[in-house]
């Protein structure tokens, strides 16, 4: 399995109805498109508007650059002391963690 393009990303406009998801700190022409969030969505319907496309794309970067430290946060929380009650939130972080490790 090949990795993900590096984080921190960032969003950028490059001009055209669609924004663009970007590794962070590259000059406007070292740009690839990770993704991108487009005006016109695939099913042809309505228009996103510009604020709501901005918003989405924002959204979209705050997972991706919140995912490796949320990750770690849950593994340590899953490893800690658990008694009584709490052994079912445990399950519940490490399955989750074990999912999350994999994607």
């Amino acid at each position: 399995m090949s990795k993900h393009t590096p984080t921190p990303w960032e969003i950028q406009d490059p001009m055209c109805d669609d924004l663009w998801l970007v590794e962070t700190g590259k000059e406007t022409y070292e740009w690839r498109c990770i993704a991108s969030v487009q005006a016109t969505p695939a099913d042809e319907g309505s228009p996103l508007s510009r604020a709501e496309m901005w918003a989405n794309a924002a959204f979209i970067v705050k997972a991706v650059n919140s995912h490796d430290a949320l990750v770690k946060a849950l593994e340590r929380i899953a490893r800690g002391p658990f008694t009584g009650a709490s052994t079912i939130a445990r399950d519940v972080l490490r399955d989750f963690v074990g999912t999350g490790s994999k994607t």
